[in-house]
């Protein structure tokens, strides 16, 4: 249902693009990421995503009917904070990247002041007003999940604000998919984790936190669609000068085991 969200924003903000707007506007930067970046070049910094969204698949999934003109995007999820917990969304089409979100999970009773503010000045948990002084313009947009402000940036960007108990619980950054420049890139992509080959790359800067990453990781692949996996036996081995968790997995719902690697090299040994 999110990307449905995203589907009416954009629509919305169409109509609210300035006519006759054609100055060159520069790929703005949040949270590491450059708009329009390759969105190969994010895993060495990023590790993998704790999941990855396919769009038009994800809608057809959820019931809903994709437009015609619907280009096929990616949306990778990455930890920002285990506290909350708070995500960095990227999403990627044809290669580069297309879209910078931060949300929390749950409603914000105050400034998240981790995580940085936008290229607008506004960080999650901030006030209804802060958002508002800052973008006089913006437009409300009611839904599902509470009241919306939209901001067109130009003829490309978009920046939608999402509000819950008057706070900022998401703020997402996106571009007009009638924009795109030409051309494609390598996609993003989701390593299966079936052996050291395709592992899972864990960014952590701590064992500690490379464990609730596992986890988080684990709460976002369900065995049956809905059950979480189980932890049990962990391996850790060497080759080519990485090293690697073997994680053991049951499914209470059934029995069925996975084993998954992971590349825990970013954070081993450190504590």
């Amino acid at each position: 249902m999110r990307a449905l969200a995203v589907t009416f924003i954009l629509s919305l903000a169409a109509a609210a693009a300035p006519a006759g707007s054609s100055a060159q506007e520069m790929p703005p930067s949040w949270l590491g990421v450059t708009f329009e970046s390759p969105a190969a070049q994010l895993r060495p910094v990023l590790g993998d995503p704790v999941r990855l969204t396919r769009l038009p698949e994800a809608l057809a999934g959820s019931g809903v009917q994709a437009s015609p003109d619907t280009q096929p995007e990616r949306k990778a999820r990455y930890v920002l904070s285990f506290t909350s917990p708070l995500f960095l969304i990227v999403s990627e089409r044809h290669g580069a990247v297309v879209g910078i979100e931060a949300e929390s999970e749950q409603p914000l009773a105050a400034e998240a002041p981790a995580i940085a503010p936008d290229p607008r000045g506004i960080v999650l948990g901030a006030t209804e007003e802060a958002v508002l002084k800052a973008n006089p313009d913006a437009r409300r947009m009611a839904g599902a999940r509470g009241m919306t402000l939209v901001v067109p940036l130009g003829n490309r960007y978009v920046v939608a604000y999402s509000l819950a108990d008057g706070r900022v619980r998401s703020i997402n950054w996106f571009t007009r998919p009638s924009t795109d420049p030409p051309g494609d890139g390598p996609a993003l992509s989701e390593p299966a984790g079936d052996s050291p080959a395709t592992a899972v790359l864990d960014v952590a800067k701590s064992e500690m936190d490379g464990i609730r990453w596992e986890r988080v990781w684990a709460e976002f692949h369900p065995c049956d669609g809905t059950s979480r996996w189980v932890k049990g036996t962990v391996g850790t081995s060497h080759a080519n000068g990485r090293v690697y968790d073997a994680v053991r997995y049951t499914c209470p719902s059934n029995g069925a085991t996975r084993t998954v690697y992971f590349d825990i090299t970013p954070f081993y040994g450190k504590f």
